[in-house]
């Protein structure tokens, strides 16, 4: 008895959730409308709420009685297709994309079918869509791009079709594409190869410059095409994917992000990058050419790098957890324009005086974790606008606070997990570094009474010591900072 009402209820349209077609919120110019993913500014218009579709049949009837009428019911009232600028589809099964919407409401600016069970998108589902500017149909079953996908759209600035079932772009996909589209996202697809070709309608003359994202896929190769020259990306997204050698044409790039592939080389001989993302790869030497200003390969082994031109203007330099890279300082040291410099967790070891004295621009210094025993005492003395330095975790039995004289910007001093005993010039430390606001010397092996009076000489002038957590075995401590 029990399975015959649950057939019942699956096939009875008065036991279902019945389809719905609401317009309930209102933007005007002034504001912005972020509900289900959905930002835009070209107000006023409504949002219409599509839910609980699960044949195509229900679209058509919807589009027929708006045909009709020619008025949408509104939260407020009645309402012209005309003022509808967004449409969400919701709770629905799909399997094609609704053209029909697109005759009845020419102005049209978002629409969006997420999670909808889409199978299949043409380039003809969308030629009545003239006005639309950002498209979502993303968290579907799509496989197949068709060419020439976009040319109907011709105002379109956003479009995200991540995580989908994605195989490959061609050279036709983006034929004819909105010379205005910005923002293209095809993440958590399975894209296994990639052309520069097939990019040329995306980033060849434009008139602004896209940003791409095709992480999370599955890309092995990318491909250089001689014909392939004068592309622009604000960003090219290539994070996770399992590419081992990168090389790239003719081509300006802000922002390259290939951290989390199986890279072994990449090469920037021809084209010009500022931004370059490279993290957890198998990188053993790095290009650093004149156009970059910003390298973060973390996560590497990196032994080597090669500086083109005289006049680096690289001022973001990431190589922690490169294991032993103390042989790059005579190359690090030509880094004049430097002003964050990481090198924590990669083995330094043993540094000298003249290590950080062409980086008169530095603000950040991280050299956490490097194994270093002994600081120069006159090391920091040309990083006269440092505001953080983090030296923790590191093997120094001593320090001498006078060794950062000069340093009048420093805010932040981390000498926590090291092997300190003595702190001398502690009680002269605001006129050392006047700016500085923080200290952590906790997980230390200072004896309590000295402990004690260092604490008391911080908290008098105000400077704020870091309470670290020292552990269950920490029963010692001044204030929450273990002792012995």
């Amino acid at each position: 008895m029990l399975w015959i009402i649950f057939v019942l209820f699956l096939v009875h349209p008065s036991m279902q959730r019945r389809q719905t077609f609401k317009c309930n919120d209102y933007v005007t110019e002034s504001t912005s409308f972020h509900r289900s993913g959905i930002a835009f500014r070209h107000g006023p218009h409504y949002v219409c709420y599509l839910s609980n579709v699960i044949q195509m049949s229900s679209v058509i009837q919807i589009v027929h009685d708006i045909s009709s009428h020619s008025y949408v019911d509104g939260k407020n009232g009645l309402i012209e297709p005309k003022e509808v600028g967004a449409i969400v589809v919701k709770n629905s099964n799909l399997i094609i994309v609704p053209s029909q919407l697109f005759q009845s409401f020419k102005s049209l600016l978002v629409f969006r079918a997420s999670d909808v069970n889409l199978r299949q998108i043409s380039r003809d589902d969308f030629k009545d869509a003239e006005h639309l500017t950002i498209l979502h149909l993303d968290r579907n079953q799509i496989t197949d791009l068709e060419d020439g996908l976009l040319s109907y759209l011709k105002k379109l600035q956003r479009l995200d079709l991540s995580r989908n079932q994605i195989t490959a772009i061609n050279e036709e996909t983006f034929r004819g594409c909105s010379s205005d589209l910005y923002e293209v996202d095809l993440s958590y697809n399975r894209i296994s190869e990639l052309d520069y070709s097939t990019l040329i309608p995306l980033a060849h003359t434009k008139k602004l410059s896209v940003e791409l994202n095709l992480n999370y896929n599955e890309i092995k190769e990318v491909r250089e095409s001689h014909s392939v020259s004068h592309l622009t990306f604000e960003a090219l997204l290539l994070k996770n994917n399992l590419i081992e050698c990168f090389t790239c044409p003719d081509m300006k790039i802000g922002e390259l992000h290939l951290e989390s592939n199986r890279l072994s080389v990449v090469s920037f001989d021809n084209c010009s990058v500022e931004y370059l993302v490279a993290s957890k790869n198998h990188l053993r030497w790095l290009h650093i050419h004149n156009d970059l200003k910003g390298l973060v390969a973390s996560q590497n082994n990196i032994r080597s790098f090669v500086i083109s031109g005289e006049n680096s203007e690289i001022f973001h330099f990431d190589l922690s957890e490169n294991e032993n890279i103390g042989h790059v300082f005579p190359t690090l040291k030509t880094l004049g324009e430097l002003q964050f410099l990481n090198m924590s967790y990669s083995y330094i070891g043993v540094l000298h005086e003249d290590t950080f004295s062409n980086m008169k621009d530095l603000k950040y210094l991280l050299l956490k974790g490097c194994s270093i025993e002994i600081i120069p005492f006159e090391i920091f003395g040309n990083n006269k606008h440092l505001i953080t330095l983090d030296i923790s975790d590191n093997l120094l039995e001593s320090v001498d606070l006078h060794m950062f004289t000069g340093l009048d910007r420093l805010r932040l001093l981390d000498l926590s997990r090291n092997k300190l005993r003595k702190l001398d010039g502690f009680e002269r430390i605001r006129l050392i570094m006047p700016e500085l606001r923080e200290i952590n010397i906790s997980n230390n092996q200072f004896e309590c009474h000295d402990l004690s009076v260092i604490m008391k000489t911080f908290e008098s002038i105000g400077v704020n010591v870091i309470k670290s957590h020292d552990g269950p075995e920490a029963k010692k401590n001044v204030d929450g900072v273990a002792c012995f």
